[in-house]
């Protein structure tokens, strides 16, 4: 019986000590996409480095992303990943880095038209919208005329969001926000919206922002690539 117990203990002991190594070997490296290890003391060091000299991006009237709210861990992996050299990394990332502030800053206008118009694509007006769309007045006709005059208003609105999407050309949809639902405070909108992050990879970068009152935009999330094509979104 001794023995028995004594053989439980041991083998008790075996494996919440492999438990502890594989702990302490987990918090010495990075996983990736792959499943290989890299130094994870390699990439703190790289990212802190790298966040040193970086500054803040613009998204126009949105505002600024802090480079603490600027994600750059992945894009530092990839790079261990594509097996570059270390003594190249902190190059090539800056140039990156530089490369997506730049494309982000020049079609800040056009990102904001993509976050602004994806709540109202294809949209149904109901009730939620009267506030902002209608006048004291209207809100009280029937509920039949009501209806009618939502169905006016939502044609109007999809027929004119395609030219808030041109990309070489961005108008601002400040225009179409202060037209179809003159009672909406843009302005105080925009200054309420939060930029939560900013995520920069080698392919690709990704935003999540979100109002003050979520009212529109909730943890909304897109990703672009080079082309400024995106894709992926959530909202609420």
């Amino acid at each position: 019986m001794v023995l028995f117990i004594g053989a439980w203990i041991g083998i008790f002991g075996f494996v919440f000590l492999w438990y502890i190594v594989a702990k302490i070997k987990q918090k010495k490296d990075f996983k990736i996409k792959n499943g290989e290890s890299i130094d994870e003391k390699h990439i703190i060091t790289l990212v802190a480095k790298l966040k040193k000299q970086m500054n803040e991006i613009s998204l126009g009237v949105f505002g600024n992303f802090n480079k603490n709210n600027i994600g750059i861990e992945d894009l530092v992996i990839e790079l261990n990943h594509r097996g570059v050299d270390k003594e190249e990394q902190f190059k090539i990332a800056t140039q990156v880095i530089e490369k997506w502030k730049n494309l982000i800053e020049s079609n800040s206008q056009y990102i904001v038209n993509l976050f602004m118009t994806y709540p109202i694509t294809g949209i149904e007006l109901d009730e939620y919208w009267d506030n902002w769309c209608f006048s004291e007045e209207e809100k009280k006709l029937n509920e039949e005329k009501l209806n009618i005059l939502r169905e006016q208003k939502e044609k109007k609105i999809q027929s004119e969001l395609a030219k808030y999407s041109d990309k070489e050309n961005p108008k601002d949809i400040a225009e179409l926000y202060r037209k179809h639902f003159p009672y909406f405070n843009y302005n105080d909108f925009i200054k309420s919206i939060t930029l939560e992050y900013l995520h920069l990879d080698l392919d690709e970068f990704s935003i999540q922002l979100s109002d003050k009152n979520m009212d529109l935009l909730c943890v909304a999330y897109l990703v672009f690539n080079h082309d400024l094509k995106d894709y992926d979104w959530h909202n609420f």
